[in-house]
């Protein structure tokens, strides 16, 4: 039991580090190559026209989807009016947001979930 506690902790060190880091797609490809390299066929991904985002706000995107992706259904990204609009349908809750949410705060978005869906809205620039 010890043993198990110990992987896992150790586990969740290890997601909490891979979401302080920087995808290569992401930077050199842009948000919706990361996003499809994220998601593998794994998920249904819908991206809206095309993603013109700051490095920021595609950060903050890939890190709410990084984070939801074992309990998501769907996916749909697009920009609206000047904001990123991130909307996740879950099939379970998610236990851990909060890099995500810190991402989202820090690039002047905001978040919200509503039952088994979540929605971010990210401002583009």
């Amino acid at each position: 039991d010890v043993a198990e506690e110990q992987i896992r902790e150790a586990l969740d060190g290890l997601r909490r580090l891979a979401h302080g880091l920087v995808p290569a797609s992401l930077v050199d490809e842009g948000l919706e190559a990361a996003l499809d390299e994220l998601c593998a066929g794994a998920v249904d991904l819908s991206v809206d026209g095309p993603l013109e985002v700051s490095s920021s706000s595609a950060l903050a995107a890939f890190a709410l989807v990084s984070s939801a992706l074992e309990s998501a259904s769907s996916i749909r990204v697009g920009c609206r009016d000047g904001s990123l609009v991130v909307r996740i349908g879950l099939v379970s809750e998610v236990r851990e947001f909060a890099d995500a949410v810190d991402r989202i705060g820090a690039a002047g978005g905001s978040i919200a979930l509503n039952g088994l869906t979540v929605e971010a809205v990210i401002p583009c620039g």
